[in-house]
């Protein structure tokens, strides 16, 4: 009785290929999960950044208001010509606190853009992650 003939060889297989391909799916997931984080804290700093400017231009409306009490309290004490300097920087203060008020608008629309991006940023990390 002959022997059983050999089984047909193995296909070649190049491991190395396979392990690169995988290496390159982790990091590639990795750089996802970090984007997702930068992201994250980039909303963040913007959202500080905005309440500040917030903070700001009611500092300096407050500080507006007073000079207007000042300049008021100078009329009333006859000092027209005080009262006109005080009005006139009262004015000055007003708009500036208005651009302030303007730039914390603008800075929050920013937060508010970079938010939705740290969100598209977890959620393709977790896509990578599947």
């Amino acid at each position: 009785m002959p022997a059983p003939p050999p089984p047909p060889p193995e296909e070649h297989r190049n491991h190395g290929q396979a392990r690169s391909e995988e290496v390159h799916e982790r990091n590639e997931q990795r750089k996802a999960e970090h984007d997702a984080e930068k992201a994250e804290k980039k909303a963040e700093k913007a959202d500080k950044k905005a309440e500040k400017t917030e903070m700001k231009a009611e500092k300096m409306e407050a500080k507006a208001e007073r000079t207007e009490a000042k300049a008021e309290r100078a009329e009333a004490k006859g000092q027209e010509k005080k009262a006109d300097k005080l009005e006139a920087k009262a004015d000055k203060q007003e708009a500036k606190a208005d651009k302030q008020e303007a730039k914390a608008d603008k800075q929050e629309a920013k937060a508010d853009k970079l938010e939705k991006k740290a969100d598209k940023a977890e959620q393709k990390a977790e896509k990578k992650k599947k």
